[in-house]
């Protein structure tokens, strides 16, 4: 069976691993507690993404699949509660951090969440994107897609797109925006043609508009 639509969640999967890996290893540096607001406001964006990611696939797409397969996405459904409590807890604790035994137990959750989110996305890899290739025709992953995007906060896909791009691999990148450029109405493109070139280094922006037609 061929990879279907709702494979297209890889981008989003990619952007969070190498984000939560990247802060982990940051905080894992870190000697000095007065360090680490420093990380706030990447940590801030991370987890816009993962309670915006979470939300979609709870409302657009962890029902729809229920539906079809029987109960199978309560578990994941309570992973990403589970992950906003700890996000919450995060927020704080990087704002307040003032003692070496805070810096110690910020290091210890970041890479928490790092592992932690890492198997919640493999096993949805594994498991759900399977499942939902079996079950649901192309044309209907597509639909899947679009409702996960319709529930997603709209005030964050300015920030979100380029966030997503920036993390992930040229050539990944490169088939995420073609993909984009394949499925949003032209006058959607446009607009999201204007994050992209707002949100992105001068350096992935000029790379992005030479591979990708749709940008020239």
């Amino acid at each position: 069976m061929p990879p279907g639509p709702i494979r297209g969640l890889r981008f989003v999967h990619t952007a969070i691993r190498n984000e939560t890996a990247s802060l982990a290893d940051r905080a894992a540096s870190i000697e000095d507690p007065a360090e680490v607001a420093a990380l706030g406001d990447d940590f801030g964006l991370l987890a816009d993404a993962l309670i915006g990611h979470a939300i979609g696939e709870d409302e657009g797409y962890f029902g729809t699949l229920d539906e079809r397969a029987g109960p199978l996405c309560a578990a994941y459904s309570q992973d990403h509660a589970d992950e906003k409590v700890v996000l919450g807890k995060l927020a704080e604790a990087i704002a307040s951090c003032g003692t070496a035994d805070e810096l110690a137990a910020i290091q210890a959750e970041l890479a928490h969440l790092r592992d932690h989110s890492d198997a919640h996305m493999s096993r949805e890899e594994n498991e759900l994107w399977p499942k939902t290739e079996e079950l649901f025709s192309p044309p209907e992953q597509g639909g899947i897609i679009q409702a996960i995007l319709a529930v997603i906060p709209k005030e964050q896909f300015p920030v979100l797109i380029p966030w997503i791009v920036a993390r992930n691999p040229d050539d990944e990148a490169v088939a995420y925006v073609t993909m984009l450029s394949r499925v949003q109405p032209p006058e959607v493109f446009a607009r999201t043609r204007t994050w992209l070139a707002d949100g992105l280094v001068p350096a992935q922006w000029s790379m992005l508009c030479e591979r990708v037609e749709a940008l020239a």
